[in-house]
C-alpha cells in the first residue's frame, strides 16, 4: 500500500477477457478510530460522528484489554450522543456542540452526576486523541459540568429496613428483589456482582469467604442463619450459584447479570414507593444502609 492507494490482483476468472486486472482503490477517510489513521489525528476535522467513531474504537480496545466496564461507559456515552444529536452528527465537535449537548441532557431530566459522567468520558476520549496528535482545544469542557455533585443521603435507618423485611409482597419479582436487598444488607453491603457469583464452596465451617469482583480483595464474615434462609428460599436446584441472578449455561453471563440487575432495581423502586421513601430504593441503598447503621451502632 502506497500513500492512500491499495493495489491488489483480481484473478482473470472473474472477468470475460484474458489476463488479470490491477485495481486501485482509493481508501476513504472513514477508517477505524476516528475516520482517519491514528497518525492522521492532527489533520482531519473533528465532527460529532468522528468523535463517536473514536469512542467506539476506544471501547473496543478496552474490551480487548479486559476492561469490560470501562468499555461499556464509552459505549453508553456514544448511545447518549446519538440520542441527543441524531440530527447533527456532522456538526463540528466543539464548544458550541458541547453546550447544546449539555442543555439537552438537562432537558432530558438527567442528574448533575449523570451529566458529569458523560462529559468526563468525552473529556477522557479527547485526552486520548491528543496523545495521538490531535489538536483538540484544551478548553473544550470549560463551560460544561464535569464534576461530582453531592448526592442526597441514600441510607435507610434500622427501623425502615425492618419495615422492608416485614412487608407483605405477592409479586415474585418483588419478593426476590427484597430478598436480594436483605442479603446484601446482611453480608455487610456485598455488591450485586459479588452476590451473583457466590457458590456453596464459598461457605466453610459457617464462614463466608469471597473475593471482590472489582478489587480482588478477599473478605470473610460469619454465615448467619438469616443468610442461609434467604438462600434456601431462592436457590434453584441444578444451578451453580447460590442466588438466581445468573443461570447455568446462559450465552452471555454479563448481559444476563445486567438484565437481572435492571429488573431487581425496577422492582425495588416500586417497593420503595410502597414504603413512602423520598428517594428511589435500589441495591446500592443496601450497601449505604449497612454502613450507616454499623457506624451508628459503634
Amino acid at each position: 500500500m502506497e500513500g492512500n492507494i491499495l493495489t491488489f490482483e483480481v484473478p482473470r476468472s472473474f472477468f470475460s477477457h484474458t489476463g488479470s486486472l490491477l485495481l486501485q482503490l482509493h481508501l476513504t477517510e472513514t477508517k477505524l478510530a476516528a475516520g482517519a489513521k491514528e497518525d492522521d489525528h492532527g489533520s482531519a476535522v473533528w465532527t460529532v460522528r468522528r468523535m463517536m467513531d473514536w469512542m467506539e474504537h476506544i471501547a473496543d480496545d478496552k474490551e480487548r484489554q479486559g476492561h469490560i466496564r470501562t468499555a461499556e461507559t464509552y459505549r453508553a456515552t456514544v448511545r447518549r450522543m446519538r440520542k441527543a444529536a441524531a440530527y447533527m452528527t456532522d456538526s463540528l465537535f466543539d464548544t458550541s456542540w458541547l453546550s447544546r449537548f449539555d442543555k439537552q441532557l438537562h432537558s432530558d431530566g438527567l442528574t448533575l452526576n449523570t451529566i458529569g459522567f458523560y462529559m468526563k468520558r468525552l473529556r477522557a476520549a479527547c485526552n486520548l486523541a491528543r496523545e495521538k496528535g490531535s489538536p483538540l482545544p484544551e478548553d473544550l469542557f470549560d463551560a460544561v459540568y464535569t464534576g461530582n455533585a453531592q448526592t442526597a443521603k441514600r441510607a435507610l435507618d434500622a427501623a425502615t429496613v425492618s419495615r422492608l423485611a416485614a412487608m407483605e409482597l405477592t409479586k415474585p419479582m418483588q419478593l426476590l428483589a427484597r430478598d436480594l436487598f436483605l442479603f446484601s444488607f446482611y453480608t455487610c453491603g456485598m455488591s450485586f456482582i459479588d452476590m451473583a457469583y457466590l457458590q456453596r464452596t464459598n461457605i466453610q465451617h459457617d464462614i463466608l469467604t469471597y473475593r471482590r469482583h472489582k478489587t480482588g480483595q478477599c473478605l470473610s464474615m460469619a454465615w448467619l442463619p438469616e443468610m442461609e434462609e434467604l438462600v434456601r428460599r431462592n436457590h434453584e436446584d441444578g444451578q451453580p450459584y447460590l442466588l438466581p441472578i445468573i443461570k447455568r449455561c446462559v450465552a452471555d453471563e454479563r448481559r444476563a447479570f445486567q438484565t437481572m440487575q435492571y429488573r431487581v432495581n425496577h422492582a425495588l423502586k416500586s417497593i420503595g414507593r410502597g414504603l413512602g421513601l423520598p428517594r428511589p430504593l435500589t441495591m446500592y441503598v443496601a450497601r449505604h444502609s449497612w454502613a450507616s447503621i454499623a457506624q451508628a451502632s459503634q
